[in-house]
């Protein structure tokens, strides 16, 4: 036993022992019968394992297991960190392309030109990158302002584009134009959550000032939900 333990736990030598101990024996339960002799001692086998860290072994493991192994090109000005950090960030990358398999359908594509296909790949590229500004956006809002959105299970301060998107469910859009030839745009049913969600993600607050400003101007309001 000690030495099938000793191969797997290789930075950890093991030394084990087997000691021997008398204990009363074992009544069953109830009350013992008037005149029933005591129980025999029973013998008890325990084995003991000691073990500490192999310092050695493992700076020389620790040493095999930080080496990295990238590639690239001559005129490459990146350090060396800062070409791990990418390389380790190749997950997010690997986890937007499932995504344009995926939900957006990229795959079943009914177009024979080249040209036609990379235009429509540029599109859900782009399309993926508004999604994914979204996100981070809103997420860090969120850690700025100490706040949470409702998500899929309570509240959340980490929401994904989806449950941004989910929020927003229920918001009209009306345009018409008036009398004197204005037009004007309103949403409508928009909750407080909504109105909250939607400050936070515009781009900043001088953006955030002229589209109120150009709201003031062109007629576009609010509808109040709850």
């Amino acid at each position: 036993m000690a030495e099938a333990l000793r191969k797997k736990v290789k930075l950890h030598p093991l030394t084990a022992s087997i000691n021997e101990s008398e204990e009363p024996g074992k009544r069953t339960r109830g009350r013992p019968k008037k005149g029933a002799e005591p129980l025999a001692p029973r013998k008890v086998l325990r084995v003991c394992l000691d073990g500490n860290i192999d310092r050695e072994r493992f700076e020389e493991q620790l040493a095999a297991e930080s080496v990295f192994i990238l590639v690239t090109l001559p005129d490459c000005a990146s350090t060396d960190a800062e070409l791990l950090a990418a390389c380790k960030d190749q997950a997010g990358v690997d986890n937007a392309f499932r995504w344009l398999k995926e939900p957006a359908s990229v795959a079943p594509i009914f177009l024979e030109k080249e040209e036609r296909i990379a235009a429509l790949a540029l599109i859900y590229v782009l399309a993926y990158m508004v999604y994914t500004l979204i996100q981070r956006r809103m997420r860090a809002k969120l850690a700025e302002q100490e706040t949470t959105v409702p998500g899929n299970k309570g509240r959340t301060a980490k929401p994904t584009t989806e449950v941004i998107f989910r929020l927003m469910r229920g918001i009209q859009s009306m345009r018409w134009a008036t009398a004197d030839g204005r037009e004007v745009r309103a949403l409508l049913g928009v909750t407080t959550e909504q109105k909250r969600a939607l400050e936070m993600a515009s781009p900043s607050s001088a953006a955030k000032a002229s589209t109120q400003a150009s709201r003031s101007q062109d007629g576009d309001s609010w509808g109040t939900g709850q």
